[in-house]
């Protein structure tokens, strides 16, 4: 049986900056899900669908789409471990403002 005229006091524990700084440097997009879920599944499947995408420009001999696709993948890799520690940075940030702003 439960009361519903007690209150109940819901806490979160807060997430470490340093931890997902460390998980995303050591493990990329995969220690991004310790900060976001949402942003450790883009960064993990960006990279494949741009090579899925140039590949198919390389095979159809679509010079605007193999062209684009792989620019974008060469950029990409060059940023790609500096967006997930900053995403992850910014993430943890957020969520920790979210459990103690309110």
């Amino acid at each position: 049986y439960l009361d519903m005229t007690t209150p109940f006091l819901v806490t979160k524990s807060t997430k470490s900056v340093g931890i997902a700084i460390l998980l995303t440097f050591l493990f990329g997009p995969i220690g991004l899900f310790y900060a976001s879920v949402t942003g450790g599944l883009i960064m993990t499947f960006t990279p494949i669908i741009l090579i899925l995408l140039s590949l198919v420009g390389l095979f159809q001999e679509n010079s605007l789409l193999f062209g684009w696709s792989f620019g974008l993948l060469i950029i990409f890799a060059v940023t790609f471990w500096l967006i997930n520690i900053i995403w992850a940075t910014i993430s943890v940030l957020s969520y920790n403002c979210k459990i103690r702003c309110n």
